[in-house]
């Protein structure tokens, strides 16, 4: 086969993580193959389905095949897919002529409960049925990840940031929501002080999506060369349901 026809398949996966205001928007990677809108479901014991577009912006024909996952979140905020028959949807594999948009009709057979119930909706696209040279000899491949919530029959979500703690040059905590539904951490910063109150060291953690009854660990290594400097260490975490913050004094053999 002439290397110009060999081709590797790259998939580049898109997580909608916008907030709840943006429930409504169209979401559009830049230079992408797929338009998609809404870029989240919000669905209720009132509202148990909703309609996902997809436009193909591209020259050429896509295939696509749709998939539903129960979804939960590791420790570290990492996503975990289950396989579920809560979510039915149609179509499930299709094609997309250029220029062309389909709708795909989403619904949810689980009943609301006490607690929010979380899914997400893949939308992938396949390769080809014939493979077409590629100029840099990979070809991507665009996954869409769609987050699907299923609001309980009541409740609200309770930001909590516990378990701060400083040891062998590392700052620790952990940030979680108590209550019913997800909320969305805006920003989680950690920041430095030395003795005459001035900050010395700021670090921006990674904030996304925080289901319902869940807690991320986070775990940060301090400078070396500015560790000893430190005597207090804050953490504040703004989310859409409010800001907290925490702080606590540090020493120079919690350096380690």
């Amino acid at each position: 086969m002439p290397a110009s026809m060999r081709f590797a398949i790259v998939f580049t996966l898109l997580a909608a993580w916008t907030a709840p205001s943006s429930a409504r928007a169209v979401g559009l990677m830049p230079g992408g193959r797929f338009e998609v809108g809404p870029v989240r479901l919000d669905l209720s014991q009132g509202v148990r389905s909703g309609l996902i577009s997809l436009r193909n912006n591209e020259s050429d024909v896509a295939r696509v095949q749709v998939s539903a996952f129960a979804w939960s979140q590791g420790p570290h905020g990492e996503v975990r897919l289950a396989p579920t028959q809560a979510v039915a949807f149609f179509p499930s594999l299709f094609a997309l002529a250029p220029g062309q948009t389909r709708q795909i009709r989403v619904g949810v057979e689980a009943r609301a409960g006490k607690t929010e119930k979380t899914f997400r909706l893949i939308i992938a696209e396949l390769p080809p049925l014939r493979a077409t040279p590629v100029v840099n000899g990979v070809r991507v491949l665009t996954r869409l990840s769609i987050p699907i919530f299923v609001a309980p029959v009541s409740g609200s979500a309770q930001v909590r940031l516990s378990h701060l703690a400083l040891s062998r040059g590392h700052v620790s905590f952990a940030l979680g929501d108590t209550g019913q539904v997800h909320l969305m951490t805006e920003r989680v910063r950690v920041l430095g002080s030395d003795a005459a109150g001035n900050v010395i060291f700021k670090a921006d953690q990674p904030a996304w999506y925080l289901l319902a009854g869940g807690d991320r660990l986070y775990d940060l290594a301090l400078p070396k060369n500015l560790c000893p400097r430190l005597t207090s260490i804050d953490v504040v975490a703004r989310t859409d349901h409010g800001t907290v913050s925490k702080s606590h004094p540090m020493s120079a053999p919690q350096c380690g």
